[in-house]
């Protein structure tokens, strides 16, 4: 009897054909991790919008600032308002009943990142929209905006400043895109 040391065709085929089925079973859902996580930070982004906005209302009320007025305007140089830090230091911090209406007070309460872009829109009710830069995004973040970037991630935050009264916090602050989870 000869030993023959080896695979037989038959055994090379069944093998094939099993990492063949388990690549189109798991390739797919690999694929999708990217767009799982980017709606997950989305999400995550939405949350700590409402936490720090929250957290700028009480602050506002403990230094005694009214938050029944329309527009609340926070001078940073002024060493009790020194804690709202606008994207320049001659700029002011304002708010609209309370909560943030700029894309400068947004940035300094949330402390979002240069990694994150803030669009505007919106005349009497501005709409910000707020959304993780991408590789190719070359967007700067400074200025007023009037489009959204097309290369933004499919998934954004939009806040909405409430001039009116008609909102509520949790209201204002939403994923705002049909293909987020």
């Amino acid at each position: 009897m000869k030993l023959t040391k080896g695979f037989t065709l038959i055994e090379l085929v069944v093998v094939i054909v099993v990492l063949a089925i388990l690549t189109v079973v798991a390739a797919p859902r690999f694929l999708s991790i990217n767009e799982d996580a980017d709606v997950s930070v989305v999400k995550g982004l939405k949350g700590a919008l409402s936490s720090s906005f929250g957290i700028a209302y009480g602050k506002l009320i403990v230094d005694e600032h009214d938050v029944t007025n329309r527009v609340i305007l926070l001078d940073p140089r002024d060493p009790e308002d020194a804690w709202c830090k606008p994207i320049a230091p001659e700029v002011q911090c304002s708010f609209a009943y309370g909560y943030p209406s700029s894309r400068g007070t947004i940035k300094s309460v949330t402390e979002l990142g240069d990694d994150w872009n803030i669009n505007q829109s919106g005349g009497d009710q501005k709409v910000f929209k707020i959304y993780l830069k991408k590789d190719a995004d070359t967007t700067s973040t400074e200025g007023t905006y009037s489009d959204f970037s097309p290369l933004a991630s499919s998934c954004y935050v939009e806040y909405i400043v409430d001039y009116t009264l008609g909102l509520e916090l949790d209201d204002r602050i939403r994923i705002a895109n049909k293909n987020c989870g």
